[in-house]
Parts: C-alpha cells; structure tokens; sequence
C-alpha cells in the first residue's frame, strides 16, 4: 500500500512538474498584432510582412492588420514596404506595433516604450549615421544596445539578461548567429555585447552603421558599427 501511494504522489509531482514547464513555456511566446496605417490614418492592405525566426508570415488584411502566433521577445516582425524595402523591428516587450507611412520619403512605427520611431528613406542605403547628441535631447538611454535598437533598417538589435547582440541584413545573415562588428574610436572592440557594458552613451557623438562592412576586411564582413565618441 506504501509503495502504491509513493508511486501515485511521484506521478502526481512529474505531472505537476510538466504543467509548470508547460506554462513557463506558454509564457515565453504571445501573439502580436501589426497594424500598417497610411498618413491619414487609414489601414493599408496587402502588404507583405514575416517573422525573422518562425514560419509567420502573411500579408495585412483590409483593415491594414495582421496578428502573429508564438512570438518570443528574441524574434523580429520583418515588414515589406513598397518603395522602402524590407524593415526589421524587433518586438521586445511588445504586442502591439503599428507601422505609418507618413509620405514618400519617411514612415514610422511605435517601439516597446511608445515612442515613435522615425525611419526616412535615405537611411536605407549601404551606411547609415546617427547624431546621437540630438537623440539624446529627446530621450535618454541606458546603454547603447538601447541606442541602437530600431533606429535603422536592416540592423536587428537584442538584449536580455545582460546580453546584447546585433546583426545586419536579411533572415540568413539573423539565423547564421554572425554579429556586427563593433569599432570605438577607431579601435575595434568586438561584438555588441563586448561594448555594452562600458561604452558611456552620453559620450558619443555619431554613430555609423555600416552594412556592407567596407574597408575593415573579413572581420566587417557582416557589417560594422562604428562609434565616435566626444
């Protein structure tokens, strides 16, 4: 009778223990909703939208919306735009995003803080270059993965658990685990994660991002962010 009632509560405790691990699991993924808006507000259909670590992809219905399944906060929502090409937001702490084409040459979607994040069409090229005192003015960041994350397209940025990445391009180069290169005044220091942690961000002046790594060789290869500080 002992061992029939040891052996009930042992499975009772693993069926106890698989639930647990079940909704811890639930808890790591959540459906986010995409909205694409034009500048009057109004929904635009059709376009073409992804995920860049699952098999989520569709396109945005007639009221402009389209909902992902099973999303983690280490996942990015991939957007097609017509003119602009394809934008990367990474949906850390976020459910809901909605993207605004605010005319021809710029648009703009809301990051996991609210904020609006402003995307212009010139930023779209093989280099891109932030005026991070003017950012600075506008909001405060506490460290430079922070800084980067969603100012421009193509460069996908994530941090957690004191960890920080960034990688650049398509959904290849973001499943290959291949980062971009990091270089602080000219020194290259490594990936993101190697200047995270002490890079002061209130003492940069601009900051490069280059996607085609020119000039800096096989290390560049999988782009460079370039950092000046004052």
């Amino acid at each position: 009778m002992n061992y029939f009632h040891k052996t009930i509560s042992t499975s009772l405790l693993f069926f106890a223990f698989l639930c647990t691990g079940m909704n811890l699991n639930a808890q790591d993924t959540r459906d986010i909703a995409l909205k694409v808006l034009n500048k009057r507000g109004r929904p635009v259909s059709n376009i073409v939208v992804q995920s860049g670590r699952t098999d989520n992809a569709g396109m945005t219905d007639r009221t402009g919306l389209f909902v992902f399944s099973g999303m983690a906060d280490n996942d990015t929502v991939i957007v097609n735009l017509p003119k602009y090409g394809k934008t990367f937001i990474p949906v850390t702490g976020m459910e809901y995003i909605e993207v605004r084409v605010r005319s021809s040459m710029h648009y703009s979607y809301n990051d996991h803080l609210g904020q609006s994040v402003m995307i212009k069409k010139d930023m779209m090229g093989s280099s891109s270059t932030l005026d991070v005192q003017a950012m600075l003015k506008r909001r405060t960041y506490s460290s430079l993965a922070e800084l980067l994350k969603g100012q421009v397209p193509g460069l996908i940025v994530s941090s957690s658990g004191g960890n920080a990445s960034a990688k650049m391009g398509g959904i290849s180069s973001i499943n290959s685990g291949s980062e971009a290169l990091v270089v602080v005044d000219g020194r290259a220091v490594g990936t993101l994660n190697d200047a995270n942690s002490w890079v002061n961000v209130h003492e940069i002046k601009t900051i490069e991002v280059i996607k085609d790594g020119a000039g800096w060789g096989v290390r560049g290869a999988n782009g460079v962010i370039v950092v000046n500080t004052r």
